[in-house]
């Protein structure tokens, strides 16, 4: 079935045309909760998304009507909204995070090894140790992590600016 006939299906009989656009699209949406999930989710946290992202598309095609053109496009920008709406709302939820709960992470630094350069970055104090580790140990970006501690996008991203000076220094002199 192309997405012209899903598009007038759904028109027609909008939960037919749900059942077949979850017919063919489920291994697509799945495909891209999975890729953006994966690493900080359960699998059952992902296929409740890949529900959500359905039930979005269902109200947004409803609402479109005939109008719409496409079925994968609309489907793959729900997609990645719900999934980074997911991700903000566990970050939220965890709003600090022990530094003894972090594994060490998967960076080859010429300088240090991965444990030493942890310690570096604990040595760095509040707010500097959290930024680091939400940016390059969790991924966050500048923008997630400003507003989960109260500080604009520049203010974090010229902390991390200042943190990195800090550390390459520190990773020179082979201090500890």
């Amino acid at each position: 079935m192309s997405d012209k006939e899903l598009i007038a299906l759904l028109a027609r009989s909008p939960e037919e045309g749900l059942r077949q656009v979850i017919k063919r699209y489920s291994a697509y949406v799945y495909k891209i909760a999975l890729s953006k999930l994966s690493s900080h989710c359960p699998k059952e946290d992902i296929e409740e998304a890949v529900s959500d992202i359905f039930l979005k598309f269902f109200y947004f095609a409803k609402g479109e009507g005939s109008s719409l053109r496409s079925v994968a496009a609309p489907l793959c920008v729900i997609a990645k909204r719900v999934c980074a709406d997911i991700l903000r709302a566990r970050a939220r939820r965890q709003e600090t995070l022990a530094l003894d709960e972090i594994d060490e992470p998967a960076v080859n630094d010429i300088y240090a090894e991965p444990s030493e350069l942890l310690e570096f970055i604990k040595r760095l104090g509040e707010p500097d140790t959290t930024i680091m580790i939400r940016r390059y140990y969790l991924g966050f970006s500048a923008k997630e992590i400003g507003s989960s501690l109260n500080m604009k996008p520049n203010t974090v991203n010229k902390r991390i600016s200042r943190a990195l000076d800090k550390l390459r220094e520190w990773l020179k002199e082979g201090e500890k």
